[in-house]
């Protein structure tokens, strides 16, 4: 219960504070060094007991939800890392923040605004090719799904398989377009 307090205290601390508010990779970035730190906390002094890692996610779900702006937070915070902050990374690397990502979005009691505000940044990303993985992209996706399902996700996927569709049907335009000239070339021959 003391540990519980006590983190609830830094949390909601670190919730409220408008300078953090104010740019949502540095507020995701601080839960997720925050979470970091009381998880390294409970597995060296608690030998990794669970009860102490219960309270930590209670702890972190009640402040995380005192922000109504978390939802968009998260969803900013993948889109940024997604887009460039992760360049130049082991896969394993982008492996590990998704996974951190998606424990920051299991406490959210709001999911349906992360999905709409994740949506509209995906669809940005796909749109201006300026993704910097396809894989990390249906990593997160595949994370999402295994949290809240297929039904969560079946727009998301969607929109990857519009994008090949597109992309397949254009190539196949081009192709056919060469054809055609090189064709009408030789019969003006």
């Amino acid at each position: 219960d003391l540990m519980a307090n006590h983190v609830k205290a830094k949390g909601t601390q670190l919730v409220q504070d408008e300078e953090r508010n104010s740019d949502p990779v540095q507020y995701v970035q601080g839960l997720l060094a925050m979470r970091d730190k009381y998880e390294a906390v409970i597995s060296t002094a608690f030998v990794g007991d669970k009860l102490f890692y219960n309270a930590l996610n209670a702890s972190f779900e009640s402040f995380v939800n005192l922000n109504p702006r978390s939802p968009e937070f998260i969803s900013l915070f993948v889109d940024e890392q997604l887009r460039k902050g992760m360049k130049g990374t082991s896969e394993e690397e982008v492996e590990q923040v998704l996974d951190k990502v998606v424990m920051l979005f299991r406490y959210l009691q709001e999911k349906d605004v992360f999905e709409k505000y994740y949506k509209q940044h995906l669809a940005k990303r796909l749109l201006g090719a300026r993704s910097i993985s396809d894989d990390a992209e249906r990593s997160m996706i595949t994370k999402l799904k295994h949290e809240c399902g297929y039904q969560f996700t079946s727009k998301l996927e969607g929109m990857f398989t519009d994008m090949r569709i597109s992309k397949d049907t254009m190539e196949q335009y081009k192709r056919t377009r060469v054809l055609t000239r090189s064709a009408s070339s030789s019969r003006a021959e």
